[in-house]
């Protein structure tokens, strides 16, 4: 009978793990950052509430006062009234709109 002897193979194993194990941890930071930037600017532009002013007093007053002056005609009092409702109608439905006669600050007045 032969006596078989078994060579102890020293492993780098843990060392390869831990270097795995880290890589993999970069990675999943780098690609959860990645998502999370991406998921919060698409909600920002997309589903975010943003209360917006339009400045209907003072688009009123200049029609009025153009028109008393004689610069503008009826047919173009008529032209810019469509004119203000189609870019009333363009603001997306994301933002709220209010008068800008009742803004104090920090909100956008979108002047037509």
């Amino acid at each position: 009978m032969t006596k078989m002897t078994f060579k102890k193979e020293t492993q780098a194993a843990p060392k390869t793990t831990i270097q795995t194990l880290f890589l993999s941890t970069i990675i999943s930071v780098i690609i959860s950052l990645t998502i999370a930037t991406g998921a919060v600017y698409l909600y920002d532009q997309q589903y975010a509430q943003k209360v917006v002013a339009i400045d209907l007093k003072g688009f009123l007053q200049q029609q009025k006062d153009d028109y008393l002056a004689g610069k503008i005609t009826e047919e173009d009092v008529d032209r810019r009234m469509d004119e203000l409702e189609a870019f009333v109608d363009h603001i997306p439905k994301h933002h709220p709109v209010i008068l800008g006669d009742v803004v104090v600050r920090n909100i956008e007045v979108l002047k037509p």
